[in-house]
């Protein structure tokens, strides 16, 4: 959040701000929710958040990859049973081998075979590529729900009741 990334500095935004160190593979709790986090694929390090509060949980996921071709064995194990998984689909398969290969961002069909493979209730697939127009993200939507039939695209305004 420092300029030429961010329009102002801390020090003009008018609040109290408090920073707390993290750790991937921490655990806290947060106003009698209880977050885990863990470490994504991504060539800069990258968290990922287990939300759990009254028997519902959410998994947020942005900025991951596959190694390898698939999902590590932790991720699987960290979104297992998820009421929600929230997780980064910014690519095509086919955009994804025809270069974006090792910049930490996954497809579609990564997030619907992640969201099948740890038994998630819905997967909702976000981190746009800038260049997809909400026609093709449409069409992206309808693909990932051939694989994971309670598949959501995100949008702007969108809200989810668990």
């Amino acid at each position: 959040m420092n300029p030429p990334f961010f329009p102002l500095t801390l020090e003009q935004m008018r609040s109290k701000k408090f920073f707390h160190t993290l750790n991937c593979g921490a655990r806290f709790t947060v106003a009698g929710a209880s977050v885990s986090t863990a470490l994504l694929n991504h060539p800069q390090k990258v968290c990922g958040y287990r939300i759990e509060e009254d028997g519902k949980s959410i998994v947020y996921a942005s900025d991951t990859e596959p190694a390898g071709g698939k999902h590590p064995k932790t991720l699987t194990r960290f979104a297992k049973g998820a009421d929600l998984l929230l997780f980064d689909a910014q690519y095509t398969p086919q955009e994804y081998i025809e270069g974006k290969i090792g910049w930490g961002h996954s497809t579609y069909s990564d997030a619907t075979l992640l969201a099948k493979t740890a038994e998630v209730k819905k997967l909702v697939l976000f981190h746009h590529e800038p260049a997809h127009n909400d026609t093709f993200l449409s069409k992206l939507e309808q693909n990932a729900r051939r694989d994971f039939p309670d598949t959501v695209s995100a949008r702007e305004g969108m809200t989810i009741e668990l």
